[in-house]
């Protein structure tokens, strides 16, 4: 089901050149798919294609090539119009110019082929008429076409042959076709190997300038049927008349006229028109001749506006031109009635008061009524159905300017349907009054009857896009139409596609799964079906805030389970209440002495919890407290600023432990929060680094330090450019991408090794941070010594092109920032950042609230950390900006180490990480990983004293660094 388009430009000539806007229209009783190619008509190259799925019936689509930015200007094109699901039919206006230079015309496209194709008039310099007509080949295969040309009075035949490739369009020029006469007109016959449409394009630039177009006629009839003739109409209208014989032999020719108002009617004889040959009949002279006349008699049609019907005893074709002085139109008769028509499009004042607007005629062969079904271009709804009466044998004049149910400024897709028993045709005339030649003419097109059981026709689904993110949900709605664009009450299907990321239930409510991906969603009703898409991307989630109070001397509330709860933010109350249970649950305590609990004081905490939307449904409140007051919790889901109550929960004086579900939340009547987290930092392997070491602390004792339990294969000295270029070089071969440098501040011989650090590393491509150590043997960084270091650092350090950065901040971690409160750091980085010191601060902490001033957390070696922290860390962190007042990305650095053991150094507890031969190292490389990190820290390079370096060795050659090696491979591909 196809529709076929020769001619169709883009700004071709110029700027203010030609543009065809073309209109197709569902001809059937199901919507339908609809998809446009478009082909130069220089080279045959394929150029685009335009698709428009669900096309409901009765509507039409409008394409603009001067609005199409995949089209190139000041071009011709072809173009296939291809249908799926019911047949079409297009229009196609072309228009140039403005004001008094306007020149319009308009042409149908074909929906069929024919190896033989009738042009009536085709002129070559004939009063400033120049006709070139457009071929354009319908098959699969190169079609080869000989046009034959017999001028009006027989007196001369010209024949000329040219090929069409398929899909493709050829130009015939008379005023450059050698062999043709100047001011002749001509029938032409095209007889081709393969089906062909041919569509005429006439211009006069002497006259107006003027243009009309019309199809050439792939077969002829007996009786021929034209809606619309006059003489003496509107601005001095009126309307020749051309017929060709179709026949293979001589035939007479009767021309009809009956008046649109009524009346007597006139009748015509065109004899002896010869087999291929055309006559014209001008409404204007005495019939047969040049003479101008006015009155009716037999030989002169008298002024009026006309139906008429032209009959021969064998097959016959014509042309019918309205004209003025100043404008042009041409339409083809029609060979056959039917009991519905269609028009593509009919306007009403569009572009203003004296804009475009459009007239029909509709010719019945039979007096009966007829429905007109104005369906809006814009959105294809149905806009106005009315009912007129027509007269069988006369026309009936429909003008859009006159229908106050129409909107200005507005197209339409029309639709004409006989009453039972009726048959008719239609044509549709478009007129502006903004001057120069703005008049086309078009036929509507032949259309099935459509059955009279309502049955669906068209089902649209809204949102027709929808992004939720993971767990979450979104509700669609389907609307389903008859066959004739009215709401029809059936309910619909529905179906996901195969690749769909989530589930739709019979409600329309479609449920994301945990994973992101693309699909869509399906609603299905009779025939007819159409498609929403659907995204899941980020995370479906809820800002949950609880009050929780109590006047007991004691009281714990736990949100469980905890793989629910993706942050956690406290509002008021202490950090220190705000702690994950021994089974890892999130957990919150309340206490205060004995005797406020006594006089019934209250003590509470305020707190927020991002919960992913797929887990509301098993998450559970668990509160115990003592024997003393009461406990209450208040929920609130927060919007924006505002939390909108949701449960309250209330445990009495009884010891018992109390559980509490969440009341239900409807997905798509409150649908949860979506968002899709700021991208991740490029994922990093990174170690920790040591530049302290003398060659004098390799041999004990070194100030009472014990023996060194391994060594590096070469001893060093850490301030040697030579050693580190080896332990960056060594580094890099194993996928580490940069180190934290231990630093002790200013005035520190670790300080001159940190300067040749970088420096080596800016050579070899590699990446340092300073591992700011605030505590030592001289005490613990007050706020101004911390100040002082971090100013030093960056004022020294700040432009070394191997200084660690994230968009274009310094990073510095910092070992033990806990021991420092967090206003502290609050004022201290306020400071900096007010005078200019910015950076990416790292705290080495798992507590939340320290994300309100640091920008993420590192953590250092693992033992301290089993799997499941790290997972509900490296979950806080990336899930902190759905809680935070501005939610930038916060960072996590997870650690591992290849084990640990301090038992020697004098002071230390003895902690003991056995390396079970590279088997702890893997291990904790898996867990970092596996709490989805964006760098992975190694403790650490060259930490000797406490045994967790990979640095090859003289006990473990370079075994650590091939296990590096493989996980840093196979993390980085993941």
């Amino acid at each position: 089901m196809s529709a076929y388009l020769p001619n169709v430009t883009k700004t071709l000539g110029g700027p203010d050149g030609w543009d065809t806007p073309f209109y197709v229209q569902n001809a059937g009783a199901v919507q339908t798919t609809v998809e446009s190619s478009f082909y130069r008509f220089s080279d045959g190259a394929f150029i685009a294609c335009h698709k428009r799925a669900d096309l409901p019936p009765g509507a039409s689509l409008l394409d603009d090539p001067n609005l199409d930015v995949d089209l190139p200007a000041d071009t011709q094109f072809s173009v296939v119009v291809r249908s799926y699901g019911a047949r079409v039919a297009a229009v196609v206006h072309q228009l140039q110019g403005s004001g008094r230079t306007t020149q319009a015309a308009s042409y149908s496209g074909f929906t069929v082929g024919a190896t033989t194709v009738y042009l009536p008039n085709v002129t070559r310099r004939f009063y400033g008429y120049d006709v070139p007509f457009i071929v354009q080949d319908l098959a699969t295969a190169p079609a080869t076409v000989t046009a034959s040309f017999i001028s009006f009075d027989g007196s001369s035949v010209f024949i000329t042959q040219f090929t069409v490739q398929p899909g493709r369009s050829a130009v015939v020029d008379p005023d450059y076709t050698d062999g043709l006469q100047d001011g002749t007109q001509y029938a032409v016959t095209l007889r081709s190997t393969q089906p062909i449409g041919v569509v005429i394009n006439a211009h006069n630039e002497s006259l107006g300038p003027l243009a009309y177009s019309h199809d050439g006629l792939t077969a002829g009839a007996n009786r021929l049927y034209a809606p619309y003739a006059v003489k003496g109409g509107p601005g001095g209208m009126f309307s020749p008349i051309v017929v060709q014989n179709v026949s293979p032999t001589t035939t007479d020719v009767t021309l009809t006229f009956a008046p649109i108002v009524g009346g007597a009617a006139q009748a015509f004889a065109l004899a002896s028109v010869a087999a291929g040959a055309s006559r014209a009949f001008d409404p204007r002279f005495t019939l047969g001749t040049t003479i101008p006349c006015a009155a009716a008699s037999a030989t002169c049609l008298g002024p009026g506006e006309y139906s008429l019907t032209i009959s021969a005893a064998g097959p016959i074709a014509a042309v019918v031109l309205p004209n003025t002085d100043t404008t042009a139109g041409a339409y083809l008769a029609a060979t056959e009635l039917s009991g519905r028509a269609i028009v593509p499009v009919a306007m009403r004042n569009v572009g203003g008061t004296n804009g475009w607007s459009s007239s029909m005629y509709l010719l019945s062969a039979v007096g009966t009524a007829a429905t007109l079904r104005y369906y809006r271009t814009a959105d294809g709804t149905l806009s106005l159905v009315d009912r007129v009466d027509l007269v069988g044998g006369s026309s009936l004049k429909v003008d859009s300017r006159k229908i106050a149910a129409l909107a200005d400024n507005e197209r339409y897709a029309v639709t004409i349907e006989a009453d039972s028993g009726g048959a008719l045709t239609a044509v549709a005339m478009e007129q502006a009054l903004t001057g120069g030649d703005a008049l086309m003419v078009s036929e509507g097109a032949v259309a099935a009857t459509l059955p009279s059981r309502l049955v669906p026709g068209s089902i649209a689904v809204r949102p027709a896009t929808a992004e939720i993110g993971t767990g979450g949900s979104a509700r669609f709605s389907a609307t389903v139409k008859d066959q004739y664009g009215v709401p029809l009450n059936e309910t619909p299907a529905w179906s996901t596609s195969s690749n769909s990321p989530g589930a739709i239930g019979v409600d329309g409510v479609f449920h994301a799964g945990s994973a992101e991906g693309s699909g869509s969603v399906r609603a299905s009703a009779g025939a007819v079906s159409a498609s929403a898409a659907v995204t899941v991307a980020g995370l479906a989630f809820y800002r949950m805030r609880f009050d929780f109070s109590t006047s007991s001397d004691w009281s714990t509330m736990d949100v469980l389970p905890i793989g629910d709860a993706l942050s956690r933010r406290m509002i008021v109350g202490p950090s220190s209440s705000l702690w994950s249970g021994p089974n890892g649950e999130l957990r919150f305590n309340a206490s205060q002495p004995i005797y406020d609990s006594i006089t019934g004081h209250k003590v509470g905490i305020t707190f927020d919890v991002a919960i992913a939307a797929a887990a509301w449904d098993r998450l559970r409140i668990s509160v115990v407290k003592g024997a003393l007051g009461a406990s209450s919790i208040r929920v609130s889901r927060m919007i924006d600023a505002t939390a909108v109550p949701v449960a309250r929960f209330d445990h009495p004086g009884d010891v018992e432990t109390r559980v509490f579900a969440l009341p239900a939340l409807d997905p798509a009547a409150a649908p949860p929060s979506n968002t899709r987290l700021t991208a991740r930092q490029p994922k990093m392997l990174l170690a920790h680094y040591y530049p302290w070491y003398h060659l004098d602390m390799w041999t004990p004792p070194y100030n009472g330090s014990p023996p060194m339990k391994d060594q590096p294969l070469s001893l060093y000295e850490s301030g040697d450019a030579a050693t580190i270029e080896r332990h960056i070089a060594q580094a890099k071969s194993a996928g580490i991408d940069g180190f934290f440098a231990s630093w002790w501040g200013p005035n520190d011989y670790r300080d001159d090794n940190l300067r040749t650090v970088f420096s080596v590393a800016a050579q070899r491509g590699f990446v340092i941070a300073p591992y700011v150590e605030i505590v030592s043997d001289r005490g613990l960084l007050d706020g101004a010594g911390l100040t002082r270091w971090l100013e030093y650092f960056l004022r020294t350090y700040g432009s070394e092109p191997a200084l660690m950065r994230v968009g274009g901040r310094p990073v510095i971690p910092i070992w033990q920032s806990t021991q420092v409160p967090l206003s502290t750091w609050r004022s201290v980085f306020a400071d900096l950042r007010s005078r200019g010191f910015d950076a990416i601060y790292l705290a080495l902490s798992f507590d939340t609230q320290d994300l309100e001033v640091f920008d993420g957390f590192h953590a250092y070696g693992t033992f301290d950390a089993a799997t499941a922290t790290y997972a509900r860390v490296g979950r806080e962190v990336r899930y902190w900006p759905l809680l935070a007042d501005q939610p930038a990305a916060r960072i996590w650095a997870a650690s591992a180490e290849p084990g640990y053991d301090d038992r020697a150094i004098p002071g230390r507890v003895g902690t003991f990480l056995d390396r079970r031969n590279g088997a702890t190292y893997r291990a904790t490389l898996d867990g970092a990983a596996a709490s989805d990190p964006d760098w992975i820290l190694i403790t650490s390079w060259n930490e000797w004293w406490e045994n967790t370096h990979i640095e090859p060795s003289v006990n473990f050659g370079d075994q650590y660094l091939q296990i590096t090696r493989e996980f840093a491979a196979r993390w980085k591909q993941q």
